[in-house]
């Protein structure tokens, strides 16, 4: 089994989450994050000690074709995002016309209109979940409102919520469970 370990913010506002999640986005990416200067340097020591745990590339859906009025949405289904992801936007992953989340026969997500799958429960969300379990060999099993941020060593959930959060992650190696627990607006870190 893998070695883990794992770090927890103690949480506060879901805006901090927020912008925790776009100054990831922002530092593997290179697009700037439009985030309130003083919120910005409120972050920096907490940003800081998240980069010098991680130490792989990140992965995911890669960020460049993703429209940017997306991002957010998209972490808010637990959607990992990665400048030069191995997932593409329009080809792994697509918006439809149908209304609930499915896989086609090559096994690539369809997705409904956003405005209609951030209305659906975390249970129709299921293919979602398991299109990341089957594509990147981790499967998040939280409530809708956890941002995943994913790495070759690493992974950090950003809790988008206003209620503490509990699950798990599984993976990367088969049989592998860690336990997610995050107050409203914390994080937390998970390495192997």
């Amino acid at each position: 089994m893998a070695d883990e370990a794992a770090a927890h913010s103690d949480g506060g506002d879901p805006r901090r989450a927020r912008a925790l999640s776009a100054l990831i986005d922002e530092h593997f990416s290179g697009r700037d994050a439009e985030i309130d200067s003083g919120l910005r340097s409120a972050l920096a020591d907490e940003f800081a000690a998240l980069l010098a745990t991680i130490a792989g590339r990140p992965r995911g859906v890669d960020l460049t074709g993703v429209p940017a009025f997306l991002v957010d949405d998209l972490h808010e289904l637990g959607l990992p995002l990665a400048a030069g992801g191995e997932l593409r936007w329009g080809h792994d992953i697509m918006v439809c016309d149908i209304s609930r989340p499915v896989l086609d026969a090559q096994g690539n997500l369809l997705l409904p209109p956003i405005a209609e799958l951030m209305q659906l429960s975390s249970l129709a969300l299921r293919p979602v979940r398991g299109f990341i379990g089957t594509r990147l060999g981790l499967r998040l099993q939280t409530a809708a409102g956890v941002a995943l941020h994913l790495f070759e060593d690493a992974a950090v959930l950003v809790s988008r919520c206003d209620v503490p959060l509990g699950g798990f992650l599984y993976g990367p190696q088969p049989g592998q469970r860690h336990g997610v627990s995050l107050q409203p607006g914390g994080h937390q870190l998970i390495t192997w």
